[in-house]
């Protein structure tokens, strides 16, 4: 009898001390939440800025223009806008994590671990799965 009152009791520490570490956790998620706001795709507009600021990829458009024979605007437009598609589906990847507790946990804990920020490792899981994604559809 005094076994079985012995083993209740631990497995009842167990539990409470599981709960407990399950409050814990959650609460840290919560928090982490807060920091970590569900991020917004960006404009076309951002993306034209960026293209145009680096030297190399402007390059790029004018080559890409020629060869299709567009104007340099429209091949401008045309990465722009690839490039909002691309962060759409890269943003999607990274909300789904920030909403998926135990996902963003996992992503935390990694994060520490290489000793990044949580939301550079958040864009760095969410391109990776977003490349392999385009990988595997080819």
């Amino acid at each position: 009898m005094k076994k079985f009152i012995l083993n209740t009791l631990l497995i009842t520490s167990v539990l409470i001390s599981c709960k407990n570490e399950d409050e814990n956790t959650e609460r840290i998620n919560e928090k982490i939440k807060e920091e970590i706001s569900l991020r917004e795709i960006k404009s076309k507009e951002y993306f034209i800025e960026i293209i145009k600021k680096d030297s190399i990829w402007m390059e790029s458009i004018n080559q890409k223009a020629k060869e299709r024979n567009i104007s340099v605007d429209e091949m401008l437009t045309i990465d722009a806008e690839y490039m909002v598609a691309r962060d759409a589906e890269i943003v999607k990847i990274e909300n789904d994590i920030i909403r998926d507790t135990v996902w963003l946990d996992l992503v935390k804990k990694k994060a520490e671990k290489q000793g990044l920020k949580l939301d550079e490792m958040l864009t760095n899981d969410a391109t990776f799965m977003y490349e392999e994604k385009l990988k595997n559809e080819q």
